[in-house]
């Protein structure tokens, strides 16, 4: 997989061909259909995970701007 385009956390990357993935042992013994669906699920587990990741980190960074704001509130 080649990465593209590098967006802070994001990585924008190019599909997995068939061929890239039958190179992998978990991938040797099936046939293209099959390979073409375990690509799909990776696929949609990976942009869940991702949005799941990505959610969690805006969520913390708003807790830590938050926690910047109330510290300089303090200090005034």
């Amino acid at each position: 997989m080649k990465t593209l385009v590098g967006i802070k956390d994001l990585q924008i990357t190019e599909d997995l061909t068939l061929e890239e993935a039958k190179k992998f042992d978990c991938c040797k013994d099936l046939n293209d259909e099959e390979t073409k669906e375990l690509l799909e699920v990776l696929k949609i587990f990976t942009e869940i995970a991702f949005s799941v990741y990505a959610k969690k980190k805006v969520e913390a960074e708003k807790k830590k701007q938050d926690g910047e704001n109330k510290e300089f509130n303090l200090a005034a």
